[in-house]
Formats: structure tokens, C-alpha cells, sequence
């Protein structure tokens, strides 16, 4: 019998394909690019998000604590008050305090003691310096310092400046960068029964001052906005120069 299939034996040599040296330099570039257009987004946003939170939480924990202040001490306009530091008195027992400066005279100071390089705080346009002097640091990293006005020092009226008992300035993250009123420096209002952010128009006004002092003290009056948005838009004006978020908020 004459066998006509007979496989072929000889061996198949298989050719593998791939990418070149330059062709994969070329994609690490390409990636490295949009990475680089992107990332700082990313970025900014996600510390944007953290900044948010932390607004909310101090916001949060500062009437829980006032609360707790009202239901042992009764109202504030009971109490006995005729310099800052007593209004950190009432406070302080309810937050669990770090670090505690309490200057005499008045709430000069205090920055250098709670960490501070300086105690300079740059307005939402970057264009001048206000002030902050911490009288006290909590576990939590936030500082405080509070104030009441001058012409209701003898009878602590709450109706001052309709219904405010007196104003907290906050560091959300405390002696962290950047110090800046509307990203990490706000103003509350203390009224009978509540904390506020502070409510001024002109004082987030990313556009522009309408005085001096609203360039100084501008965006300290924000809080407002990002509890009713939770986010930062005002910052998309003065960071990155986007006319539409260039209005009075």
C-alpha cells in the first residue's frame, strides 16, 4: 500500500508581533500629556471636596456646641460678658480644646501660639491682608477666635446688628495653608438661638470690592454659599479667571 498522506513534519515557526521602542515611547508621551492637562483638575477639585466637608463639619459642630452652651448657661444674653475671652469661656468647655490663648485687652494675637507663621489672612482676590487672631485650637485642627461689638460690650444685647450676639472667625484647617477668607477662613454670626454664616454681599465678591474694607475682608461672608451649593464656585473668577463666576454671591 502506497501511503500518499504524509503530514508535514518540517516545523512552523510562528511570528510575533508587537510594538516598537518608539511606538511605545510615543504612547507614554501622549498619556503623560493628558495626565498632565488633567491632573491638576483632578486636583483642585478633590481639594475643593475636602475644603466643602470641612466647611459643613465646623458649621455642624459649632452648633452642637452652642446648643449644649444655650442648655447650661441659658441665653446668650444672660450671660456674663464684657471681653471676648469671657465668650471663650463659655465655649471652651464644650470643644475639646488643643491649645487655648486668651490675651488680656482684647484678641490680639494669638497666632503665633496656635502655630501660625503669621497672622495675616489673604483676601478671596488676593489682593490685601486681613487679620486673624485665634484664641483657640481644638483637636480637630479648626481655630477660633471670637468677638462681640463694642457698643453692646456693657449689656451684651443680642440685638445688635439685627439678632447678633456675637461672631466667630473660623480656620477650617487651622494653621494650614493657604489662609485665605473664602477658602479656609470664614465669619459666623452667633444669634439667640443659632450659628450663621455670615451673610454680606459684598463680602464674597469675587469680581471686586466695593470698599476697602470689602477688598480686605472679601470672601469671609462665603459660607453662606457653600452651604446651600456645597462647592466653591466663586474661586472659578478669581483662580481661573471665568468671567460667568464673576458676580456677587
Amino acid at each position: 500500500m502506497i501511503v500518499t498522506n504524509i503530514p508535514n513534519l518540517s516545523t512552523k515557526v510562528q511570528r510575533y508581533t508587537g510594538f516598537t521602542l518608539a511606538e511605545v515611547l510615543i504612547t507614554l508621551g501622549i498619556i503623560g500629556i493628558v495626565a498632565a492637562l488633567t491632573l491638576p483638575s483632578l486636583v483642585k477639585k478633590n481639594q475643593e471636596k475636602v475644603l466643602v466637608t470641612q466647611f459643613i463639619k465646623t458649621y455642624s459642630l459649632l452648633n452642637q456646641v452652642y446648643i449644649q452652651t444655650i442648655q447650661e448657661n441659658d441665653q446668650p444674653n444672660t450671660w456674663s460678658v464684657t471681653s471676648n475671652n469671657d465668650i471663650v469661656g463659655y465655649f471652651a468647655p464644650y470643644l475639646r480644646v488643643a491649645t487655648l490663648y486668651a490675651p488680656t485687652g482684647g484678641m490680639q494675637g494669638g497666632a503665633s501660639q496656635l502655630g501660625y507663621k503669621t497672622s495675616a489672612v489673604l483676601s478671596l482676590d488676593k489682593s490685601k491682608y486681613g487679620y486673624n487672631h485665634p484664641q483657640l485650637k481644638i483637636s480637630e485642627g479648626q481655630t477660633f477666635s471670637f468677638s462681640h461689638p463694642a457698643s453692646a460690650a456693657s449689656g451684651f444685647s443680642c440685638k445688635f446688628n439685627t439678632d447678633m450676639c456675637f461672631l466667630i472667625l473660623a480656620d477650617i484647617n487651622g494653621n494650614q495653608m493657604p489662609n485665605r477668607f473664602g477658602v479656609d477662613v470664614f465669619l459666623f454670626n452667633a444669634r439667640p438661638n443659632s450659628i450663621v454664616p455670615w451673610v454680606e454681599s459684598s463680602q464674597c465678591n469675587p469680581g471686586g470690592a466695593t470698599s476697602n474694607w470689602g477688598s480686605i475682608a472679601n470672601g469671609y461672608a462665603c459660607g453662606n454659599w457653600i452651604l446651600k451649593n456645597r462647592n466653591m464656585d466663586y474661586l472659578k473668577c478669581v483662580d481661573e479667571g471665568q468671567s460667568a463666576y464673576c458676580h456677587t454671591y
